[in-house]
């Protein structure tokens, strides 16, 4: 059963992220179901900081899907924009940090496969989840990174489709980088429903 559910999770995980790059506001309640399915995959397979990543992905997925909607300062949606210096610092900050501790707790309080990679990854996901949310063009980049870290993890823990789906995320974060940075010359989303 988990081979099954493990699939349908992946097929779910590249629809919304798929959307993301398209900027289609209903990637967010495609990224609810993905999050819920991985969350038990990830739980079967003992990374724990991955498998409570999928609860924080619920979280920003309810976030993000309201700032697309109603966010912004016209109230009509967050647009595509740069991160500025003094945000990047604070959000590479907290990105350690949380790595950090998360390491910590997977390390000491759990029988983590992969405590410092899960750590780091996790990390990174949640900063660039939330970084996505705000339509932030350097989330791409985020997850670039992620999505390097994920695929070795994935292979260890012989998640194979797992694994493939990042490798293909990984493709999307880079397709997804210019195609937001040309929404950002232009000054409008490529789809927007």
């Amino acid at each position: 059963m988990s081979g099954y559910l493990e699939i349908v999770a992946v097929a779910t995980g590249f629809v919304c992220v798929w959307l993301y790059v398209r900027q289609v506001v209903w990637s967010w309640p495609a990224t609810i179901l993905s999050a819920a399915l991985f969350f038990l995959v990830f739980y079967e397979a003992r990374l724990y900081a991955n498998m409570g990543l999928q609860l924080m992905f619920i979280g920003v997925a309810v976030y993000g899907w309201n700032q697309w909607l109603r966010g912004g300062e016209t109230g009509t949606g967050v647009v595509v924009h740069k991160v500025t210096r003094a945000h990047a610092i604070l959000l590479g900050t907290v990105t350690a940090i949380a790595s950090a501790v998360l390491f910590f707790v997977l390390r000491s309080a759990t029988d983590a496969s992969q405590p410092l990679w899960d750590s780091i990854a996790t990390a990174l996901s949640l900063t660039g989840q939330w970084m996505l949310a705000r339509k932030i063009l350097e989330n791409w980049l985020v997850w670039i990174v992620a999505d390097l870290i994920f695929i070795g993890t994935y292979v260890e823990a012989e998640l194979y489709p797992t694994a493939a789906l990042y490798a293909a995320f990984l493709v999307l974060a880079v397709m997804g980088y210019f195609s937001w940075r040309r929404t950002l010359a232009h000054g409008r989303p490529i789809a927007s429903v």
